[in-house]
C-alpha cells in the first residue's frame, strides 16, 4: 500500500508540474500551451467570445489580441471563457477593423489575418455531424448570398432557410409574399428545406420580427441535434443569433445563453471561428459560424469605411427612371425626380423611351439601355447613399484606358464617395453582363430584378402604362448592358414582390 501511495503521489506531482502555467496557477483544460500558427503568432486555445478566434498575447494589431495582464487575471480565476479581444472591443464601438485575408483594398495580406480556408474549415465538418442547419440569406442581396453547392458542406442534415433584414425592404412589402418568393427561389436552386422564414432580427418585438417563428421551428426540427447558423459573410448571423437566443428564452428555454454573446457588426468577417452558445439542454448547443466569403460580392472588395457607408440603416426607397417621368420633369409639369437627369435631355429618343440612356448608380454600377419598349421603366431600390444620374449613353460610354481589349469606364464621381477608391484601383468599371429579356406590354408588371452581388440594392425591370399603337406584340424586347468593378457578379432573377414603387411615388 505504501508503494502504491508513493507512486500515486509521484504521478500527481508530475501532472501538477505539466498543468501549471506561467506564474504558478494550474491550467484548466482550455489553457493548454500556445499553438503556433502559419504567421508565427502563438495562439492560445481559449477563444474570444465575441468572434470565436483563438486569443494571442503578442501582436496588438492582429485579431484575437488580449493584453497579458487581462489574460493572466482571467486564467487565475478560471474565466478564460470571458475573454473579449481588442478587435471585438473596437467593432462594438462602431469601428470597421478587417481580420480576413483578401478583404478590402488595404492590408489584404497583413500579419495575423485569418485565411478564407480557415473560415470555412468548420463548415466542412458538418457533413459528418448530426446537426440542424439554419441557413441565413440576406433579402437585400439574395443572389449574392445564395451559397452554391451548400449540400456538399452540410450533407443531408435538415435545413431551415431564414431570409434576414426584412425590415429594410420598401414600406408596404408583404412578409408572406416575400416568404413564398424565397421558397420558390430555393426550389429553383434545388435546395429542399424543412421551413422558410423571413425575419427582422433588429426588431425589439420578436413575435412581429418573425424570430419567434424560427425558434419554434428549431425546437420542433432539432430532435436532439446541435444547431448551426450558417451563411455568407455579412448576412446578419450574429444579430440573428442574439435574437434567436432571446426568442428561445421567451419559449421557456431557460438554458439559452443571455450574456457574453457574439459581437454584431456590419464589417464582413466579424466572426472568425465557431462560437458555442449554451441552449436547449445541458448537452446541446447553438453555434454561430464564420461567414462564407464569396469572391463575386462587391463588399468583399470594399474597405470597411465604404462597407459602413453603403450599409442601409432604414427602409430602402425606390427611385423610378422612365421616359414619361423624365419628359414630365423636363416640361416642369411634375415635381423633379430626386436624381440628376440634365445629361439625358440631348438624347435623340428623350421622352419616347429610355433607349440611348445610361443610369449611373453611385460610383459602383452603370446600366445602359440598348433597346426597350416605350413603357419600359427601371426602379432602383437601395439605400439613399447610392445616388442616381441619368445621362446619354455616348457620354457615359467614353472609355478610359482598359487592360487589353477590355474597355473600362471611370465614373465622374466625387473623391471620397463610397466605392470610388475601389473603382479607381481596378481601372474603372467593366462590362459585367449583357441582359436580353422580353417584358409584357399593355399592363404594368415587374418582369425581373437585376442585382449587383454584394450590394444591398437591386433594379426592378418594369413594363406597363401607355403603349405605342405600333406595338403589335404582347411583349417588348429589352437589352441592357451592366457595368461594375472587375470580378463582381451581376444576377438576373424573378422579381421580388416588394411594394409597387409606382404606388409609393
Amino acid at each position: 500500500l505504501r508503494t502504491r501511495a508513493r507512486a500515486k503521489s509521484s504521478s500527481a506531482s508530475a501532472t501538477d508540474r505539466r498543468d501549471t502555467a506561467e506564474g504558478g496557477a494550474p491550467r484548466r483544460s482550455s489553457d493548454r500551451a500556445p499553438l503556433p500558427t502559419r504567421d508565427g503568432i502563438e495562439r492560445r486555445s481559449a477563444q474570444c467570445y465575441g468572434c470565436g478566434v483563438r486569443v494571442q498575447l503578442d501582436e496588438p494589431s492582429a485579431p484575437g489580441f488580449v493584453d497579458r495582464e487581462t489574460y493572466e487575471r482571467r486564467r487565475k480565476h478560471h474565466q478564460l471563457d470571458q475573454l473579449l479581444c481588442a478587435r471585438c472591443c473596437e467593432l462594438s464601438h462602431g469601428a470597421m477593423v478587417n481580420a480576413v485575408e483578401g478583404q478590402g483594398l488595404a492590408d489584404r495580406r497583413g500579419r495575423g489575418l485569418v485565411s478564407q480556408d480557415e473560415l470555412v474549415a468548420e463548415l466542412k465538418q458538418l457533413r459528418d455531424k448530426r446537426v440542424l442547419v439554419l441557413l441565413l440569406l440576406d433579402l437585400t442581396d439574395l443572389s449574392g448570398t445564395m451559397l452554391g453547392r451548400v449540400r456538399d458542406a452540410i450533407g443531408r442534415n435538415p435545413v431551415i432557410a431564414v431570409g434576414t433584414k426584412f425590415d429594410l425592404l420598401p414600406k408596404g412589402t408583404s412578409q408572406a409574399a416575400v416568404r413564398e418568393w424565397l421558397q420558390d427561389e430555393l426550389e429553383r436552386k434545388r435546395l429542399t428545406v424543412a421551413g422558410t422564414f423571413t425575419v427582422a432580427a433588429r426588431s425589439r418585438n420578436r413575435d412581429q420580427s418573425g424570430v419567434s417563428g424560427v425558434a419554434g421551428a428549431t425546437l420542433r426540427e432539432r430532435s436532439g441535434r446541435d444547431v448551426y447558423i450558417v451563411g455568407a459573410s455579412n448576412v446578419g448571423k450574429s444579430t440573428f443569433c442574439r435574437a434567436l437566443l432571446g426568442a428561445l428564452r421567451d419559449r421557456g428555454d431557460f438554458l439559452a445563453q443571455d450574456s457574453k454573446l457574439p459581437v454584431a457588426s456590419p464589417m464582413p468577417g466579424t466572426t472568425l471561428g465557431a462560437i458555442k452558445l449554451q441552449a436547449f439542454t445541458p448537452k446541446s448547443a447553438l453555434y454561430d459560424t464564420p461567414g462564407v466569403v464569396l469572391s463575386h460580392r462587391i463588399n468583399t472588395l470594399l474597405d470597411g469605411d465604404d462597407v459602413a457607408a453603403l450599409t442601409p440603416r432604414k427602409r430602402m426607397r425606390a427611385l423610378i427612371v422612365s421616359a414619361a417621368r423624365l419628359q414630365a420633369a423636363a416640361a416642369a409639369t411634375t415635381r423633379a425626380p430626386p436624381y440628376e437627369y440634365a445629361g439625358a435631355l440631348d438624347a435623340p429618343t428623350f421622352g419616347a423611351s429610355l433607349e440611348g440612356l445610361s443610369v449611373t448608380w453611385g460610383a459602383l454600377a452603370r446600366v445602359d439601355v440598348l433597346s426597350a419598349p416605350p413603357d419600359f421603366a427601371m426602379s432602383f431600390v437601395g439605400p439613399s447613399q447610392l445616388s442616381l444620374s441619368v445621362v446619354c449613353t455616348p457620354v457615359a460610354a467614353e472609355p478610359a484606358e482598359g487592360e487589353g481589349d477590355e474597355a473600362a469606364w471611370m465614373p465622374p464621381s466625387a473623391p471620397g464617395s463610397p466605392g470610388a477608391a475601389l473603382v479607381e484601383a481596378s481601372g474603372g468599371l467593366h462590362v459585367a453582363r449583357e441582359v436580353e429579356l422580353e417584358v409584357p406590354a399593355g399592363g404594368r408588371a415587374h418582369a425581373a430584378d437585376l442585382a449587383v452581388s454584394g450590394l444591398s440594392a437591386w433594379v426592378v425591370l418594369t413594363a406597363g402604362g401607355a403603349v405605342d399603337e405600333g406595338w403589335a406584340s404582347r411583349f417588348g424586347r429589352v437589352q441592357l448592358r451592366v457595368w461594375a468593378p472587375r470580378g463582381v457578379g451581376v444576377f438576373l432573377r424573378p422579381a421580388m414582390p416588394v411594394s409597387d414603387p409606382y404606388d409609393a411615388s
